[in-house]
């Protein structure tokens, strides 16, 4: 679990937080989280061979998942003033992106400066970063095939951040309840 909007609301009216929003294009988060659910591991595992089974229902109602919890974050933060930047997960690993400073540049946006050396932490692997999602899951046809059916092809990869302040407001006042 996150945290629920009130948690969130009670930290930022506390301390004023800066906000990092990492961002991964919805489909890639799906097929990552799939395969790590399927081997029960998170960190340190490798799982570039692993091609698990995905359905454009499960996929939906992820995003929607994340897309609300991006927007509640945002809303949160942008309510209470707190400077926030975003970082794009496939700009980290793009051709010949140095992942360590393209954080350091954001996060320099709003006011937080990294010491000069810093490195990542030494159990992260590599992993394919390939764009070929045909090749990460076992079923990237029929898949694919249902989401053109349900007219959702533009889903898989982007978020839409906009958001409407009373409904978030209102969301916020039936989770304190």
């Amino acid at each position: 679990g996150h945290l629920s909007s009130p948690q969130i609301a009670k930290i930022i009216k506390t301390y004023h937080p800066k906000g990092v929003l990492l961002i991964r294009t919805p489909i890639d988060q799906h097929i990552s989280r799939q395969k790590a659910l399927h081997i029960g591991s998170w960190r340190s595992v490798d799982t570039t061979c692993l091609r698990p089974k995905i359905y454009a229902k499960d996929f939906r109602a992820s995003r929607l998942r994340q897309q609300n919890h991006y927007r509640m974050g945002l809303y949160l933060l942008e309510r209470f003033g707190c400077p926030v930047t975003k970082i794009h997960y496939e700009d980290l690993y793009a051709e010949g992106s140095d992942p360590i400073e393209l954080i350091r540049d954001s996060l320099q946006k709003i006011d937080i400066y990294l010491p000069k050396k810093i490195a990542p932490a030494k159990d992260l692997q590599r992993q394919d970063r390939s764009d070929d999602r045909s090749r990460k899951v076992s079923n990237w046809e029929a898949f694919e095939e249902e989401i053109v059916r349900l007219g959702a092809r533009e889903e898989l990869d982007s978020f839409d951040l906009r958001y409407n302040s009373l409904i978030l407001s209102a969301q916020l006042l039936i989770e304190r309840i």
